[in-house]
């Protein structure tokens, strides 16, 4: 019996650490999906900006846009790297669903719901 214990204390310890430590990772992943979502939208409006100024634009005010260009390739790229975010962030719910719903087919609700306090979701 007192192996049993030992054992249900250490799945419940190991599962509240897997909790938290999944909590804060959606936490981060959250805040690079909205950072990205920012850049993105501010690209788009100096995209739309630029594409108004172009059109009486001379050659030489062209070659000023330059960096402009590279700026906004590179917030392109930040905004593909915030999809792949949302893109972990959804997987990662899904195995956390999916442990949870085997602890509780097995019997040790208790186990979740003492990870969910003790994690803060």
């Amino acid at each position: 019996m007192g192996t049993l214990q030992a054992q249900n204390k250490a799945l419940r310890e190991a599962y509240a650490a897997l909790f938290a430590t999944t909590s804060q990772s959606l936490s981060a992943f959250a805040n690079l999906r909205q950072s990205a979502t920012r850049l993105a939208a501010e690209v788009r409006d100096a995209e739309r900006d630029r594409a108004s100024h172009r059109a009486s634009a001379t050659p030489t005010t062209i070659r000023a846009y330059y960096p402009d260009v590279q700026m906004a390739n590179a917030l392109r790229a930040v905004e593909e790297q915030g999809r792949a975010a949302g893109a972990v962030e959804g997987r990662l719910l899904g195995q956390m669903a999916r442990v949870e719903e085997l602890l509780v087919r097995e019997g040790l609700g208790g186990v979740v719901e003492e990870g969910k306090r003790r994690g803060g979701r």
